[in-house]
């Protein structure tokens, strides 16, 4: 008894048909890490790492911190950031937690400059308008730290990583 012969066309269809749809996924797979890639690059150009240290001088002495004494401070913190960052945390943690953690320690550092500059313009006694000094002396160091810690250090690797192995070379 004869049977009938499998339809030889089926299996290849299908195998077409799967190898359409992996190729579909790995280019929408490839534009959503371009993306990603770009959101993290622009993320770290609008963080105002960059304005900090163009305005650093102006902010110190707005602040009342001694110039010097602030910028010295600053570059401290931003060593110890990146080291802290490349040593230990981020084969611990990860990249993904360091982006974020450093990312909204960015913006609460940047909340509290401005409210401790505002509180520092507004204030008459002495002792207070010290404090707030220190508080914006403060601010601007952990906003180094928190910069140096994630969004500095790892946002080239994460570009880099990003783009497809055979764009990378």
């Amino acid at each position: 008894v004869d049977a009938a012969p499998p339809r030889a066309l089926a299996t290849p269809l299908i195998a077409e048909d799967d190898a359409w749809a992996s190729e579909r996924d790995a280019a929408r797979g490839r534009r959503r890490a371009t993306g990603a890639a770009v959101l993290v690059a622009a993320a770290f150009a609008a963080s105002g790492i960059n304005a900090i240290n163009a305005y650093l001088g102006e902010i110190n002495a707005r602040a009342g911190v001694d110039p010097y004494v602030g910028s010295f401070a600053f570059a401290v913190a931003q060593l110890a950031g990146a080291l802290v960052a490349t040593q230990l945390l981020c084969e611990r943690f990860g990249r993904r937690p360091l982006l974020l953690a450093s990312s909204a320690g960015q913006a609460a550092s940047l909340g509290a400059l401005a409210l401790a500059l505002a509180a520092r313009g507004r204030l008459a006694d002495g002792g207070a308008r010290a404090i707030a000094s220190e508080c914006a002396l403060a601010a601007v160091l952990l906003f180094a730290g928190t910069s140096a810690v994630g969004l500095a250090p790892l946002v080239w690797p994460y570009v880099a990583e990003a783009a497809p192995a055979r764009a990378r070379g």
